[in-house]
């Protein structure tokens, strides 16, 4: 085990340069890296199937921790937010309800999201499209029945409230689509993060839903990507992915004003526009030569 850490612990050091450069958190980057090094550390520490899938399947170590520092979600096991889990024979980062809504109200906003389960003995009530539903329960009583349900509530900076609902039977129809449960019930992989635990997922599938009609959150929208993809918890799709850091090369190279190129590449994904930098950058020279001879002819 001893040797597996000290492999680990090199491989996540080596990730400091991209960590970096495509890193989402608002401190300082050095901060950052080093606090959620820390953590990655911790949680493989303290799983031994973890640390032998991350020497097993290095690449996967390493993209999960970049993916870290491209959404700026942190890895402190006290926040609840984000995990590293031995997924499919690779290190995947899994990001809970608990983080998407987090990332949700780093925006300012929205002040706060709740999502809950509701069951058979519930009392749940739509009151308004803009108020806050009535969700009355005894948290004590372990006979509440079935889960008929799950709902997330956004107040929004303005105090209107925007709630969404799923009924069991759809968030059971999105279960049985995705990529990581068809997997699981054809023998294809070890274990369901919905068998193992469905609450939590289907809080997740309701705020991913609902976050559709929320104020834009680039890091929000990555994250969820990131989750319905990288994670596989996505419909399973019937054609090849789409390949999006070539979509935003392709649209990049099209565009023939340098001052265009610079806003419309601000709009992509960090995480994203680090692959396709140096060729974003050589087209910006070539546009750039192009405007210097124009203002010479002209002279």
């Amino acid at each position: 085990m001893s040797n597996q850490i000290q492999v680990i612990e090199s491989l996540i050091q080596q990730c400091e340069p991209k960590f970096n450069q495509v890193s989402a958190f608002s401190e300082s980057t050095q901060n950052a890296f080093n606090r959620e090094s820390q953590f990655a550390m911790q949680i493989i520490g303290a799983n031994d199937f973890l640390a032998k899938t991350a020497v097993n399947n290095q690449s996967s170590l390493i993209n999960a921790v970049v993916n870290v520092a491209a959404i700026g979600i942190s890895l402190n096991p006290a926040e609840k937010e984000a995990y590293l889990v031995p997924r499919n024979g690779a290190v995947c980062l899994d990001i809970s309800y608990v983080g998407l809504m987090r990332l949700a109200t780093d925006t300012g906003q929205i002040a706060w999201v709740q999502s809950d389960i509701v069951y058979e003995k519930d009392h749940f009530r739509m009151v308004g499209l803009d108020k806050q539903p009535e969700h009355h329960f005894n948290a004590f009583d372990k006979s509440r029945g079935e889960a008929v349900g799950v709902y997330v509530t956004a107040k929004l900076a303005s105090g209107d409230y925007l709630t969404d609902t799923m009924t069991t039977e759809e968030i059971n129809a999105i279960r049985d689509k995705s990529q990581g449960h068809i997997a699981f019930m054809s023998k294809k992989a070890r274990s369901s993060i919905w068998n193992d635990h469905w609450g939590e997922m289907a809080k997740k599938t309701v705020v991913k839903r609902a976050s559709k009609y929320w104020p834009k959150s680039e890091r929000l929208d990555q994250a969820i990507y990131h989750l319905n993809t990288d994670a596989g918890e996505g419909i399973a799709p019937n054609i090849e992915p789409v390949n999006h850091a070539q979509e935003w090369l392709d649209k990049l190279l099209n565009i023939d004003n340098i001052d265009t190129l610079r806003e419309e590449s601000r709009k992509a994904p960090k995480s994203i526009f680090a692959q396709i930098k140096d060729q974003v950058t050589a087209h910006a020279e070539k546009l750039k030569t192009v405007i210097d001879s124009e203002v010479v002819s002209d002279a």
